[in-house]
């Protein structure tokens, strides 16, 4: 079966679904979430708050059409992957969700904005237009196969300054440096709780004209306890597990900036104690106020999958993965692992998931 541009399902998150996905990312992103991809606090954040809303959208979605699927509850510090299980016309079916994502502010020639057009070109890895070669990518080593691959493409639109964030506090900052691991790590936050030991933190500010929130651990569970920022102030807490986050909105982000001024943050354990500062520089957005838009491309057996890929080499170059394509570029070219692929348009369209 192939599919047609009018087969792709468009999604896009409500603002509630980006608050709850912020605030579960912030929560299990730097001390609970495994770095396996080497980023730093800001960006492992970023990632599972995309994820979460790609989650939130699909079920929603499968829901609409009459598709039941299966919501493990999990705390925020257990290991938390996407588990798509659905009750399917031939009973109780286990999916793989496979997303890949365009940043459009990222792009340059000859890659050009993500189309739906483009998608089923059918380029495929013989060809040398890489740029328009959309594969649907399973790793060769993958080792937790299910019954069924389903694939999307969130794309992110050009950066926005004048677009309203859908978040109160939409800039993040958090403690990554080396001096301040220990407020994140979770061998020593489980050894705090089981000694009825605590964090003391302070933080400080300029007077900001805006508001802001810390994100904190205490009595093992987490908190945002909001924050005055108009005038000068302190904050203080002797009952902390750990220390996740401090947010702030557009005002004091921009003050922050115009006033070359910082937050002060001082965390003391036992003889451990340390001040950091946070200028603008360190708050970062980790999710875009931009159009954000998930594109559900439709899905495949893991039989027909296996029956009908072909294999691309690690390093291989395609849309979601270009080449380097100057001296400046920082990212690792191609694909990271050998993989093998079908492309979007032998994939089955979303509307008979049912009959997986």
């Amino acid at each position: 079966m192939t599919i047609a541009t009018t087969d792709i399902i468009a999604l896009r998150p409500t603002p509630d679904d980006i608050r709850a996905a912020v605030s579960y990312a912030i929560k299990s992103g730097d001390p609970y979430t495994y770095n396996r991809m080497g980023k730093d606090a800001w960006r492992r954040v970023a990632r599972i708050a995309r994820g979460k809303v790609n989650e939130t959208m699909i079920r929603r979605h499968a829901a609409s059409m009459g598709i039941a699927s299966e919501e493990q509850q999990k705390s925020y510090r257990d290991h938390d992957d996407f588990d798509f299980t659905f009750a399917a016309t031939r009973g109780r079916v286990e999916a793989d969700v496979k997303t890949f994502h365009v940043l459009t502010h990222f792009l340059s020639a000859p890659r050009q904005p993500f189309s739906l057009d483009e998608l089923l070109c059918g380029v495929n890895s013989l060809s040398k237009d890489w740029h328009r070669f959309f594969p649907m990518l399973i790793p060769q080593d993958y080792k937790e196969h299910k019954e069924v691959y389903v694939f999307g493409v969130s794309v992110e639109a050009g950066l926005d300054s004048t677009a309203k964030s859908a978040l109160p506090y939409p800039w993040s900052a958090f403690p990554d440096t080396e001096v301040e691991a220990f407020l994140v790590d979770p061998a020593a936050i489980a050894a705090r709780e089981r000694s009825a030991t605590n964090l003391d933190v302070t933080l400080t500010w300029p007077a900001l004209g805006g508001g802001g929130a810390t994100v904190f651990e205490a009595g093992a569970g987490a908190r945002q306890q909001p924050l005055n920022l108009k005038d000068a102030g302190a904050w203080s807490r002797n009952d902390l597990s750990s220390f996740l986050a401090i947010q702030v909105d557009d005002e004091a982000r921009r003050r922050l900036w115009k006033q070359k001024a910082a937050l002060s943050l001082t965390a003391t354990e036992g003889a451990t104690s340390i001040t950091s500062s946070y200028p603008d520089a360190r708050f970062r957005e980790v999710f875009p106020r931009q159009d954000y838009v998930l594109y559900l491309i439709g899905w495949i057996g893991r039989d027909d999958f296996e029956r009908t890929a072909q294999p691309i080499a690690k390093g291989s170059s395609c849309y979601f993965y270009p080449p380097k394509q100057s001296a400046s570029d920082k990212h690792q070219p191609g694909t990271k692992t050998a993989n093998r692929y079908v492309l979007p348009g032998n994939l089955n369209p979303i509307a008979k998931l049912m009959e997986a």
